[in-house]
């Protein structure tokens, strides 16, 4: 069934009573835009019409009768009634006041929202400075509590996860350090410094399954790179996983041939690698 336009007048004014219903100013004032926007632009006449203006009407005096509207223009030192006039013709003055409205109450709501955006930006920030302070003193204990407490807190916030990782892996708590690396690869599998995070902690504790689970992690979120080849190519190295270093190692390099880590790796297990090939053939 196709809406007509004096049917979407009055959905209008029926949202705005809700609001007014529910003590929801905003949402009052809203919908009485709408309806008066609608019914500028519409072509309604006769019986229609009249049936509009008396609903515009009854809204508008049930408006300045409304607790709220009033406790609304009190604080903004207006104790005369009407706060909004209505009169047949008039619907333009109408809007006005009412969009003048709207624009007020969502100025006030966006500072709001600033305050409750500024007290959580200082609670969190309070939180990693007092983590900090206890990392330095060395109570690490008390420093984890205090640094758990912010990730549950702000864990959806974009960078925080890795910058407790950081933080902890600076104070060589390894082991935290790579945990909140690994949450914010979770949560944030698009930022590369989770990755990158609890690649180092893992590698710092010879942890290299662990590390190599990371790096697959990347390969598959990120693609091949060399300078990423060429890292694991030095993960392997530690491991002592000669044959997968070199494998690696060639590959950065012939993705980069300016790689000099990667060139220093072949060269240095290419020898005992081929070697031991060689070693191996003379006993055919």
């Amino acid at each position: 069934m196709q809406t007509t336009p004096s049917k979407t007048i009055k959905e209008h004014l029926s949202r705005a009573k809700s609001g007014l219903a529910r003590d929801d100013m905003a949402k009052a004032v809203v919908g009485a835009v709408n309806a008066l926007e609608q019914l500028m632009i519409s072509r309604v006449v006769g019986k229609e019409k009249f049936e509009i203006e008396v609903l515009v009407a009854e809204f508008v005096a049930e408006f300045n009768r409304h607790p709220t509207v009033k406790e609304y223009f009190f604080n903004k030192g207006v104790h005369v009634s009407p706060f909004v006039r209505y009169v047949r013709g008039g619907e333009d003055k109408t809007l006005r006041r009412f969009k003048k409205i709207e624009a007020e109450i969502t100025g006030q709501q966006e500072q709001k929202q600033e305050e409750k955006q500024q007290k959580k930006l200082q609670k969190k920030e309070d939180f990693l400075h007092k983590g900090q302070e206890l990392l330095d003193a060395g109570d690490h204990p008390r420093a984890k509590g205090v640094l758990r407490r912010c990730a549950e807190a702000f864990g959806n916030d974009p960078g925080l996860l890795v910058d407790i990782a950081q933080r902890l892996y600076k104070a060589k708590l390894l082991r935290e350090a790579a945990e909140f690396g690994v949450k914010a690869m979770e949560k944030f599998g698009a930022d590369p410094k989770g990755y990158s995070i609890a690649v180092r902690a893992f590698m710092a504790m010879r942890e290299y399954e662990q590390a190599e689970k990371v790096f697959r992690a990347v390969l598959r979120r990120f693609g091949a790179h060399p300078r990423t080849y060429q890292s694991m190519a030095k993960m392997y190295l530690d491991w002592r996983k000669f044959d997968d270093a070199y494998d690696y190692a060639k590959q950065a390099l012939e993705a980069d041939p300016t790689l000099k880590d990667a060139k220093a790796i072949m060269e240095k297990v290419g020898d005992r690698i081929f070697s031991k090939t060689s070693s191996s053939e003379g006993f055919i």
